[in-house]
């Protein structure tokens, strides 16, 4: 998933910073690095890489307890591990804590093979650490406010989906269908037949709906749910929306809540409508 900001947003540009080459010996991972999964195959193709050609873009590092702690560049250091490489170029940065990790969490966020799992965390390490609205980090990473919250909502799954998800096991499309599911065993039942019948989005959809007993009102979809959630962003209100079908075709209604009148404007405006009239309500 690229994003659309680049690094010079997020690091004060009066820092300064020395290009030298270190040994790999004396570089550490960062401990706050969002990437969990570095693909093995991968590595041994950038292995070989820098093997013939050597290490084109350097690893940014900071000094820490004599030797030198990764800000972005985790990937290229162990390649170069691996490939025996007896110096890499490094880039020695004064940032500090805060800029460090912001650092490294957008540098592997702008990677488009960073899992969902690991971007959700990462977002969510921002938002903790940072004490970001979730519109302002969208907004400081260059993705919709939704994309943002959507990714969250992966972190509401337990953590054993969580870690197959993260695996590649099941898909982020049935991860997000398995949301409409509280009870956490369910979840994890129907996450091990996705795996091993390797099941679509549609079909873990039906089986979910065709498990729930008769007598249960009917979850509704991923898709009503990401609607509802957007309609609830863009009004800034709650808004409820049933549906169900009569003579074979889908009906049903969008309720959107209001506390006040200055709320109720709000939302007006928000869905360019025009004022309320106080006297009619």
């Amino acid at each position: 998933m690229a994003l659309g900001r680049g690094l010079k947003s997020l690091i004060p540009q009066k820092e300064e910073s020395t290009l030298r080459t270190v040994s790999p010996e004396l570089i550490k991972p960062n401990p706050d690095q969002p990437r969990e999964i570095f693909d093995e195959s991968k590595l041994k193709e950038l292995s070989r890489s820098i093997k013939n050609h050597g290490v084109i873009e350097p690893i940014i590092v900071r000094e820490r307890d004599g030797n030198f702690e990764i800000i972005a560049g985790e990937r290229r250091w162990r390649a170069s591990v691996l490939a025996g490489i007896e110096e890499v170029p490094v880039i020695v940065s004064d940032l500090d804590d805060n800029a460090s990790l912001e650092m490294a969490l957008i540098e592997n966020m702008q990677r488009e093979d960073l899992n969902v799992v690991e971007l959700a965390r990462g977002y969510k390490m921002l938002l903790d650490r940072f004490s970001y609205s979730q519109e302002e980090l969208a907004t400081k990473l260059g993705i919709s406010r939704t994309n943002l919250t959507n990714t969250l909502r992966i972190l509401k799954l337990s953590d054993k989906i969580q870690e197959k998800l993260l695996l590649g096991k099941i898909s982020f499309g049935a991860a997000r269908a398995l949301l409409s599911v509280e009870d956490e065993a369910r979840q994890l039942e129907i996450a091990r037949m996705v795996e091993e019948k390797d099941l679509s989005v549609r079909e873990v959809e039906r089986m979910i709906r065709n498990q729930d007993s008769p007598k249960k009102k009917r979850e509704k979809t991923i898709f009503i749910r990401d609607l509802e959630e957007r309609l609830s962003q863009h009004t800034d209100s709650k808004v409820n929306i049933t549906n169900h079908k009569q003579n074979g075709v889908d009906k049903g209604k969008i309720e959107i809540r209001y506390s006040s009148l200055e709320h109720l404007q709000s939302i007006l405006n928000k869905i360019g409508l025009e004022e309320v009239n106080n006297e009619v309500l």
